[in-house]
């Protein structure tokens, strides 16, 4: 029987797990953390080629091409990262080809969004300063009139060549006031004396026996 497979043969198995890969949100230029994706083989394989498509890209692992898996080694790792170039909702995919005539591939998803930075400007808080108004209490200015004096102006005297012109003389006069009854300053009269003035005339004779007696008695 054509393509019947011999007794006790097992069927080879290859798996690239998992099969949905998402990378969440990433800002437009810059790089996810790597995610990884296992193969494995129940019988020996050899890869030749991993492929990555879309806005991502290989970041390592074991496999590559050359290394047998299902032999002394069951499986290998392929890492991905995602590098969004534009924003929005990203897909690609991963892809593992292996074997010879035919050459087998499995194949794994990729999807992740790509956002645009926002740049928050905190605004800077305004102050402001209030400086208090001084108010001066109002000036008075007080202006005292002097009394003016004129002096009445003497006659004109024309004065002829080498004359000097003569010189003003102020006069000053004190009037003194004596209440009546009031006797003049100076020294008061002597005190308890008596003065006799004699009526006679001089050279006459007495008309009597004696003279006329007149005492002054004044208060100094």
């Amino acid at each position: 029987m054509c393509g019947a497979l011999p007794a006790g043969a097992q069927t080879s198995t290859q798996t690239l797990s998992p099969t949905n890969l998402a990378f969440g949100a990433v800002v437009v230029g810059a790089s996810s953390s790597p995610l990884e994706l296992t193969f494995t083989s129940n019988a020996p394989v050899t890869i030749n080629v991993v492929s990555v498509s879309g806005q991502f890209g290989p970041a390592g692992g074991s496999c590559g091409p050359g290394v047998v898996v299902g032999g002394a080694t069951a499986s290998c790792t392929v890492s991905v990262v995602f590098t969004p170039s534009s924003a929005g909702a990203q897909a690609g995919d991963v892809t593992v080809a292996y074997g010879t005539a035919p050459v087998l591939s499995r194949r794994s998803a990729l999807s992740g969004t790509a956002t645009v930075a926002t740049t928050s400007t905190r605004p800077e808080p305004t102050t402001t300063s209030t400086v208090p108004r001084t108010t001066s209490p109002p000036q008075t200015s007080t202006t005292r009139a002097l009394p003016s004096t004129t002096r009445p102006a003497g006659p004109s005297t024309t004065l002829g060549p080498g004359e000097a012109p003569p010189e003003t003389v102020e006069t000053t006069t004190t009037t003194s006031t004596t209440a009546p009854g009031s006797l003049l300053p100076g020294p008061p009269p002597p005190t308890g004396r008596s003065v006799t003035l004699d009526a006679t005339a001089a050279g006459g004779r007495r008309s009597g026996p004696a003279g006329i007696g007149l005492t002054l008695v004044g208060t100094g």
